[in-house]
């Protein structure tokens, strides 16, 4: 029966184009270009008067210099901390310890400070955002572009995985052409009124030029008519067949 039920799917959808396999060179690209921006944000940041730089988990540390100085870290998500004191070390000295009778058994260690207040701190924090703003402003984009490359592959998985299969990311049945050509249409419904949407709705009105209206179930007029009434944003869908 599932047997029967399988070959069923596959001769009402037909073989997969070739286009339609996993786009690596789209992620791998992405991937590549996100890490030569991370490796920009962190020289930018390393070229500053900066300490010792710590990879931790999912961020850069770059330590202070001195103890007065500016601490920052870059969170791979995509922004900048960046930490000064408020107090600025004057003197650094070491004060014998001695007991009532005068015996030395140990030394102190003291810190004479001044206050600083808050706009030296802020001053020293705002010399590092704004200079590693431009680097950050290049890897916040290249973040953004290996997201959507991951979205455009898992969106084509998945209309592939519906169409050829019957089988919905849930693992719900899509039994019927009618229920197939419906979930194509939720997709294309679901995209943002962004740019990155635009491009998400490229591929699926791609992938329904290129498989379900050259089908022997394509999308009915009726059917592209209420798409198009329901969508949200700019832009029709208007199939090549």
């Amino acid at each position: 029966m599932l047997l029967l039920l399988a070959c069923t799917r596959l001769a009402l959808a037909g073989p997969a184009p070739p286009w339609a396999e996993p786009d690596e060179v789209l992620v791998v690209t992405a991937e590549r270009d996100l890490a030569e921006a991370r490796q920009q944000v962190e020289a930018t940041l390393g070229g500053m008067d900066f300490g010792r730089m710590v990879q931790r988990d999912g961020r850069t540390v770059f330590r202070r210099a001195r103890l007065w100085k500016a601490r920052a870290v870059f969170h791979h998500d995509g922004w900048l901390e960046v930490k000064a004191p408020l107090a600025t070390p004057q003197l650094l000295g070491v004060r014998p310890l001695r007991t009532g009778d005068g015996q030395v058994v140990g030394h102190m260690v003291e810190v004479h400070g001044r206050w600083s207040g808050g706009k030296v701190a802020s001053a020293q924090e705002a010399r590092v955002v704004y200079g590693a703003e431009d680097a950050l402003r290049v890897y916040r984009t290249a973040l953004q572009r290996r997201s959507l490359a991951l979205h455009r592959t898992t969106l084509r998985q998945e209309l592939v995985a519906a169409w050829y299969e019957g089988r919905s990311p849930d693992g719900a049945l899509l039994p019927s052409p009618e229920a197939r050509r419906a979930f194509v249409l939720d997709r294309w419904l679901q995209t943002a009124d962004n740019d990155a949407g635009a491009a998400l709705r490229a591929d699926i009105e791609v992938f329904i030029d290129d498989v379900v209206q050259p089908s022997d179930t394509p999308l009915t007029a009726a059917e592209i008519a209420a798409a198009n009434d329901a969508r949200a944003f700019a832009g029709v869908l208007a199939p090549a067949r």
